[in-house]
């Protein structure tokens, strides 16, 4: 299959949702108490979501409204857009650019999280 449009938005999106799933992966796992529930957490929270409010296999307009604001947060969802205008539309930059800001505003909140959470397992001085 061959790409629509230029390969950089899906390169620097690929590259932003992994960086947004490690950040997810590490909050999971300092809130979890040991490595398994930490496991079953990210199984659980990240695959399920992912998988359900993407909106890779039902449409926005199928989920119900409580559950259609949570597809928000997910950012498969935007990495789901990103690859289809890569792969589909090829609009390159000027159809993906929100996309690709929301994946680095939610990387950027789930590393800051992350990093308070660490800061108050830090011993005092």
């Amino acid at each position: 299959m061959t790409l629509a449009g230029y390969p950089t938005p899906l390169l620097l999106g690929t590259i932003m949702f992994l960086i947004d799933s490690i950040m997810f992966g590490l909050l999971i796992g300092v809130r979890a108490a040991n490595r398994n529930a930490a496991v079953q957490a990210i199984a659980l929270l990240g695959f399920l979501t992912s998988l359900l409010l993407s909106v890779f296999i039902y449409p926005l307009s199928n989920i119900p409204f409580p559950l259609s604001l949570f597809t928000y947060i997910v950012p498969a969802r935007y990495y789901i857009e990103i690859t289809r205008d890569a792969y589909v539309r090829g609009t390159n930059w000027a159809g993906i650019w929100l996309s690709f800001l929301m994946l680095v505003i939610l990387g950027f909140l789930l590393f800051n999280a992350a990093c308070r959470i660490l800061k108050r397992m830090q011993l005092p001085d």
